[in-house]
């Protein structure tokens, strides 16, 4: 009914299938169809959704209506009831083949209703949820298909009543009897509860197993028993026969019965009296056979008593003491109820999973399970949306940090506003995102799907609560000390992430039909945190580059560009500051030529103070590293030229004067009272400077705002060595006019020079060193003619 009347929808609303529910999820798979198909079918899904709700209120209610929960009381009550039915078999069995005349009346009776109800027992398997690889199966096909591959058969072989047929059918011979023996198959119930009663810590193992090798005895005791009268009775108790050849035959089946238990008691465990010999070739193959299953059950118990009283299963033992101290932990603690029942399942679960978990992968070489774990896992990691466009080694590096973790369903994995310890990537099963406060689920993550990408890669807490779904739920772990270690080393991939992350909160955003108004506006939150992280991801790598740039690191920078290759060497620190303007303030060469020769790093990039790299290597006196840029096209382009140059010439620095110079710096820049360098030189008769200055094309005409030129300020300043220099020297001016300097100095002062200059040299006295170095000194300018000298 309920499923014609979702065709009925479907066919109303013209679409070939719509889910049971349209939530967004998280880094899946991308599917055949367009995103645009889907936005124009969303309101459709909407108004269909509304629809099924109210035909259909809990869609995994109706896939589970008719299945039985293996775990709930009704299948706990059958199974204990079938396997109570399961010990009646093994024992009325062996009776009904050795004595015939049993199974008539009521025992003929409840022979029949036994048959029904294990025939019962085979549609309540087929209509019951079963665990199959530690989940669930909830599809009748899935669990029928499970069913029919071993367990079907057995069943089917143990139930149908093959005897009765050929009673039936009037084929009944002694022989078909052992058709009987087929319903002995029914006794793999009895392995299960065993193996269940070996795992309950309420009873003792010792005494689990002693009482399971008492019933082996005793059962294969009446077997062997059962077997030996049948062969007296296939051949009629004849005095070929041990039964006949003793005259042990009486009316009684119960005397009978004691009779052969007796003898196959004696004879086999005794040796010396109460030998029953063969009478014929078959009790001989017979008791041949029995003798030999003997010995190996006397085996067998003998190792199971010296295991219980020497070194007991270690890992049983093991489990059953963890199991144990978590109960008398929650015993003291008063913990009770659900959360106790959830606490050992967990670790039953732990234990059933354990090979499944990698931990065998411990005892090889790390070279074979870095392999191996890359073989199982780098395809579906590699094809999940997070990791899309990353390289090989990040995701390599990934996975071989990583371990596996069960989780048992409606476990909480991650919290709300906390911070994840681990990044998981999800193998089986499915999670389940919901709000803090809030029950609805908001998106039903499934495998290839991420959880814990928030912190591991943007440092934020999580928006979410994360919980398993309704099956056990395998994840590939990956804790976040060591996810942040890895993102250290690929930056590019590392970006990479925030970005495919990025990209899907948009698409979620985008898409956000199911999100309250307050999830959403926590939503655009996060994407302008993710969005600055990601810049401040690249500002990292800057830093690095520059402080590897500083300290003259080639190999680093190398493995910085390696490691981001679409990182852009001519991007700046918070000051502008790029690595070339680091190489080229410390001077290191070898990391300017890297930059500049591999990286295309711009020579005359400018920081926000308008400094160039060809400026800081200036500004730190290296003269290659100057002389590198200068001649990749580097230049100074300072901003205050002027009052740069004449605050070194104030200062004397000559060498730092010649340095500016002789990468560019304009020797006529003048500062904010048009003075030059050379009227400062002038004006305090700094020689050496006033030398530097001519030599890189001073103009000894250029005049300052009181329209003064540098010759003026050494004839104020009466500076005669300067003016002595001056007077030796020939200028040219910018119209090419040639002009002895001496001329313009006024004449009494001339006068003066000449007469002090007589006077120094009759006398041989030197007052002025400089003076007499500078005597009769001939200087050429830059751009004079050739021979135009004094």
């Amino acid at each position: 009914m309920i499923e014609d009347e979702v065709s009925n929808m479907l066919d109303d609303l013209k679409i070939p299938s719509v889910p049971t529910a349209q939530r967004p999820r998280s880094f899946r798979r991308p599917r055949t169809c367009s995103r645009n198909r889907i936005r124009s079918h969303l309101e459709v899904i909407t108004r269909f959704n509304n629809k099924s709700r109210t035909a259909l209120p809990n869609a995994s209610a109706v896939s589970t209506t008719l299945l039985f929960n293996p775990d709930s009381k009704t299948r706990r009550a059958w199974w204990h009831f079938i396997v109570f039915l399961t010990f009646v078999t093994i024992l009325k069995v062996p009776v009904q083949v050795a004595f015939p005349g049993s199974m008539q009346g009521a025992v003929d009776v409840i022979d029949i209703c036994i048959t029904v109800a294990f025939a019962a027992d085979m549609l309540f398997q087929l209509n019951s949820q079963s665990m199959v690889g530690g989940k669930y199966l909830h599809s009748r096909g899935a669990i029928a298909l499970n069913y029919l591959r071993f367990h079907f058969w057995i069943d089917l072989l143990a139930w149908f009543p093959f005897y009765r047929a050929t009673v039936s059918l009037h084929m009944e011979t002694r022989f078909t009897r052992l058709l009987l023996l087929l319903r002995l198959l029914r006794a793999k119930r009895l392995l299960v509860v065993l193996r269940e009663a070996e795992e309950n810590i309420r009873i003792s193992h010792s005494m689990v197993v002693l009482a399971k090798l008492l019933l082996l005895l005793l059962w294969l005791g009446h077997f062997e028993a059962c077997g030996l009268w049948y062969l007296a009775d296939v051949r009629g108790f004849g005095s070929d026969t041990w039964a006949g050849s003793m005259d042990l035959v009486s009316e009684s089946n119960f005397e009978n019965y004691l009779n052969s238990l007796y003898v196959s008691v004696t004879t086999l465990t005794t040796v010396g009296y109460g030998d029953v010999p063969p009478q014929n070739l078959v009790e001989k193959m017979y008791l041949v056979i029995l003798m030999l299953v003997n010995i190996a059950l006397s085996a067998y118990i003998l190792g199971n008593i010296t295991l219980l009283t020497t070194q007991a299963d270690v890992q049983m033992i093991s489990y059953r003491d963890r199991v144990s101290q978590v109960d008398s932990y929650l015993q003291k603690q008063g913990i009770t109820g659900d959360l106790r029942a959830m606490a050992f399942r967990d670790l039953k679960l732990s234990r059933d999973m354990s090979s499944e978990k990698g931990a065998a992968l411990q005892h090889v070489s790390p070279f074979i399970r870095n392999e191996i774990l890359s073989q199982l896992y780098y395809k579906r990691i590699r094809d999940s949306a997070l990791f899309e466009g990353t390289g090989k080694l990040f995701l390599e590096d990934i996975i071989q940090s990583s371990e596996i973790q069960i989780a048992h369903p409606f476990a909480l994995l991650m919290a709300a506003n906390e911070h994840s310890s681990h990044f998981y990537f999800l193998l089986q099963g499915d999670l389940v995102l919901f709000e803090e406060d809030e029950d609805q689920e908001l998106e039903v993550l499934e495998p290839g799907s991420t959880a814990g990408e928030e912190t591991v890669l943007c440092n934020i807490t999580q928006q979410f609560n994360v919980r398993a779904g309704d099956r056990v739920v395998t994840l590939l772990a990956v804790p976040s000390s060591d996810f942040h270690n890895i993102c250290s080393k690929h930056h590019f991939d590392h970006r990479k992430c925030c970005q495919n992350f990025l990209r899907h909160l948009l698409d979620l955003i985008n898409n956000a039909v199911f999100l309250s108004v307050a999830t959403q506006k926590e939503l655009s939150e996060r994407i302008s945190q993710v969005r600055s992280h990601i810049l401040s991801l690249k500002s990292d790598v800057v830093a690095k580059a520059c402080h590897a740039a500083a300290i003259g690191n080639v190999g680093e920078l190398e493995r910085l560009m390696m490691a981001d290759q679409e990182h852009d060497i001519n991007l700046g620190d918070y000051h502008g500051r790029r690595p070339i303007h680091i190489a080229a303030s410390f001077g290191q060469l070898k990391v300017l030529e890297y930059l500049v020769e591999t990286k295309d790093a711009d020579v005359n990039a400018l920081d926000h103070v308008g400094v160039t790299p060809l400026h800081d290597a200036v500004l730190g006196g290296h003269i290659e590293a100057a002389r590198y840029l200068r001649a990749k096209g580097a230049e100074l382009r300072l901003r205050n030229a002027g009052t740069t140059l004449c605050n070194l010439v104030q200062d004397g620095k000559s060498e730092m004067l010649k340095l500016y110079l002789d990468n560019g710096a304009d020797p006529n820049s003048a500062d904010y009272d048009l003075r030059t360098p050379l009227h400062i030189a002038c004006a305090d008769g700094m020689l050496p400077l006033i030398k530097i200055l001519l030599e890189a094309g001073a103009d000894l005409n250029a005049l300052d705002r009181w329209g003064e030129s540098p010759v003026d300020e050494a004839t104020k300043a009466t500076e005669l060595t300067a003016l002595k220099f001056l007077d030796t020297t020939t200028v040219t001016d910018k119209w090419g006019r040639r002009t002895v300097v001496a001329d313009a100095i006024p004449s009494a002062l001339s006068t003066s020079m000449s007469t002090h200059h007589m006077n120094r040299s009759r006398t041989g006295s030197i007052t002025d060193p400089s003076a007499m170095l500078l005597n009769e000194q001939t200087f050429t300018l830059p751009g004079a003619p050739p021979g135009d000298s004094s």
